[in-house]
């Protein structure tokens, strides 16, 4: 996915909630969520493409 990090910032966050809902222990259920949390994070700060350009 290079050249593309929105879509490549929002597959890992969904792949890690989608980790941290299987996991079977608590700790590694809340490293998953905050791995997707971090990810999602990222999102704010990237700039969308094709947003808001004339």
């Amino acid at each position: 996915m290079p050249g593309n990090d929105r879509t490549y910032f929002e597959h890992r966050a969904e792949i890690e909630a989608q980790r941290a809902r299987e996991a079977t222990e608590a700790r590694v259920a809340r490293v998953h969520d905050q791995l997707a949390q971090a990810y999602l994070g990222k999102l704010a700060v990237v700039p969308s493409t094709g947003a808001g350009t004339a």
